[in-house]
């Protein structure tokens, strides 16, 4: 508590020291502010109607707006971006036999905040997007935005983050001081959403703290020596992941074939947490590692990306397993059950994720950009129902050419319960202003699960492709 004041005392006295500057420099009239946008239009082919019966065509239109202002001084500017998402299918449901039960809509705030330049600090407040991270499969360290998985668990978008923020450059390298009041909750897909085999109840908790009042700090270092790039934080504040606890008094009908008679509610706890995260370049190879350490009653997996969804479901189904056990010996379904088998929180874990990245094109002399990527994931709570070790492949291919073609691949493999995921991303310039992207993803879970659950879960109804016309201006 004592490292949480005084790292607040020391972001508010910088910001009061500099606010007759950030007054003064507030634009009234002149400067220039310049708009950007772009559109897309996409759609999901699912080759099987969902669990819930949802249909096997999911098209879309993704607007993304943004606005810079800079004044005539060049010491302050405006900074806006926004991302809004319409689901056609709701357009489309007077037309149909029945209206849409997995619609993805949504509309948030990614950055609005002014930015206040001196001789030696940058200030800035509002809503931003921060990214701090390595690792190309799961970012541990990157806990200062919340996430929206409104669109699917495997596809998370960063929501904005109200803050102070004040960063400096020296020769000692870059810091950032963070103040943040207020958390936001993290969006989870509506009832009868695909690409998730679970609803999570819209009535979060808090378990300690000031709940979503309570102010979040953050520092970050980091420094380039030579070919390595070295980072170091801390938060203290609010976990953005939260625990998903069982209820037996929040029922509702789940989108899964199988009988299910709780609901998952997301509990979140306060932590603090310090990490680093490393890039560092040796000939060839590039070397990337994320650390972090957690200390909080807190079990909590971090929904990012395929990894992220992939971790959660195993933890999804190792309870569900649990549960059917207890049903087939004829015991009760209580909530004292549902508390037995929830994993227990260890007060304080350790995770990290590593991996190398080859490029295969300067080996090879090639005019084409070849890589090749191999991480690995480690998580100490591998005793409380979670995969102990995961492991990514991956190649990331580019033509550098001037319709810039590029192609990634990406496979994600648990030894322990044979289960996988495949992701393949594809896309090329079409005309001047246009970008065609395609995307196949598709999970597999291995025999052990398949046996619990008697075949139940045919993970494979939430394979799909999804094809994407974008253009900006």
């Amino acid at each position: 508590m004592k490292l949480k004041f005084w790292l607040a005392t020391a972001i508010l006295t910088s910001c009061s020291l500099a606010s007759q500057q950030l007054l003064a420099a507030f634009p009234v009239i002149g400067g220039k502010g310049a708009w950007e946008a772009s559109a897309a239009f996409e759609t999901r082919i699912f080759p099987r109607s969902g669990y819930a019966g949802q249909g096997n065509f999911q098209p879309s239109i993704v607007f993304q707006p943004s606005w810079i202002y800079d004044n005539e001084d060049g010491d302050f500017s405006f900074i806006f971006s926004g991302y809004s998402r319409f689901d056609l299918s709701e357009t489309f449901a007077p037309y149909i036999d029945e209206a849409p039960k997995n619609s993805i809509s949504q509309h948030y705030i990614k950055d609005m905040y002014g930015l206040w330049l001196t001789e030696d600090w940058e200030y800035s407040a509002g809503f931003q997007e921060v990214f701090w991270g390595t690792a190309e499969s799961l970012n541990l360290v990157d806990i200062i935005n919340q996430q929206s998985l409104i669109e699917g668990f495997t596809e998370t978008s960063k929501l904005g983050q109200p803050m102070l923020k004040a960063t400096t450059s020296r020769d000692w390298g870059d810091l950032d001081l963070i103040l943040m009041p207020g958390a936001v909750r993290q969006r989870y897909p509506k009832q009868g959403g695909r690409l998730s085999p679970i609803v999570v109840s819209p009535n979060a908790e808090y378990a300690d703290g000031d709940g979503d009042h309570n102010i979040d700090l953050a520092i970050r270092w980091a420094r380039t020596f030579g070919d390595m790039d070295l980072g170091l934080h801390y938060f203290s504040g609010v976990s953005r992941s939260p625990s998903l606890e069982a209820r037996l008094d929040q029922l509702v009908i789940q989108p899964i074939p199988f009988q299910i008679d709780y609901q998952l509610v997301p509990v979140y706890h306060t932590i603090d947490q310090v990490g680093l995260d490393l890039n560092w370049l040796l000939g060839d190879w590039v070397f990337k590692l994320e650390m972090i350490e957690v200390h909080g009653e807190v079990y909590a997996v971090k929904n990012s990306g395929l990894d992220g969804y992939f971790r959660e479901l195993l933890a999804i189904l190792n309870v569900q397993a649990s549960i059917e056990d207890q049903l087939a010996a004829g015991g009760a379904l209580t909530q004292e059950f549902l508390n037995s088998i929830a994993p227990k929180a260890p007060g304080r874990y350790r995770a990290a994720v590593a991996g190398l990245e080859l490029d295969l094109g300067s080996i090879l002399s090639s005019d084409y950009d070849w890589r090749l990527i191999l991480e690995t994931f480690y998580d100490q709570r591998s005793d409380q129902a979670l995969p102990a070790k995961l492991f990514t492949f991956g190649g990331r291919w580019a033509m550098n050419d001037e319709n810039s073609h590029e192609a990634e691949l990406g496979m994600l493999f648990e030894p322990e319960s044979e289960s996988g995921a495949l992701r393949f991303e594809f896309s090329r310039r079409v005309f001047d202003d246009w970008l065609f992207s395609s995307k196949v993803q598709a999970v597999f879970l291995g025999g052990g699960y398949k046996n619990v659950l008697r075949d139940e879960l045919d993970i494979s109804r939430d394979h799909y492709i999804q094809l994407s016309l974008e253009t900006y201006f």
